[in-house]
């Protein structure tokens, strides 16, 4: 990878449609938008849901120990602990968290379509931590497994509240 400058700039392009600290800030106005149209318990599930997949990475990170791969010629760089990735985890939350929201919204047919596009997204990102160099595949497929077991269970608490507090929650339209 190291010999093709054009495939590594693409790499580093593909990788940072899957950056935690770009989640991270574009949850804020997301939670501030759905609180100012009263949808609270929604608004709640967008921010646990995204920062508490945060924290559960870096503790992660903390508590695993795990250093990064190294390299003679490195491709890129990454600062912190490896496992499991946060790229990995943190796109899984994202992009699953917003195909789940629109769901229901999305005609039956392109269904199919919008899974796909969200599995081959958040796959693609996970190869461009291995292919950069800056992550072990075992860091890759646990992020993407950590990621999916917070989703489901955020998901399914928040399916919990609505029951219970229906009102300012996603089920009305």
């Amino acid at each position: 990878m190291s010999d093709s400058p054009a495939i590594a700039d693409a790499l580093r392009w593909l990788t940072d449609l899957g950056s935690p600290q770009t989640f991270y800030w574009l949850c804020a106005p997301v939670v501030l938008v759905l609180l100012l149209v009263r949808r609270p318990v929604l608004a709640i599930h967008v921010g646990v849901t995204v920062w508490g997949a945060g924290v559960i990475n870096v503790t992660l990170k903390d508590v695993v120990g795990r250093e990064r791969p190294v390299w003679d010629e490195p491709i890129a760089i990454a600062s912190g602990r490896s496992f499991p990735s946060g790229h990995a985890m943190l796109s899984t939350v994202v992009y699953g968290l917003v195909l789940a929201l629109v769901w229901s919204r999305l005609p039956p047919r392109a269904r199919p379509f919008a899974a796909a596009s969200v599995i081959a997204l958040v796959v693609l990102i996970g190869f461009t931590r291995v292919a950069l160099g800056v992550h072990h595949l075992s860091d890759v497929l646990a992020g993407f497994a950590m990621g999916a077991a917070w989703l489901a269970l955020c998901t399914w608490l928040r399916q919990r509240a609505e029951e219970r507090w229906p009102v300012g929650s996603s089920s009305e339209t």
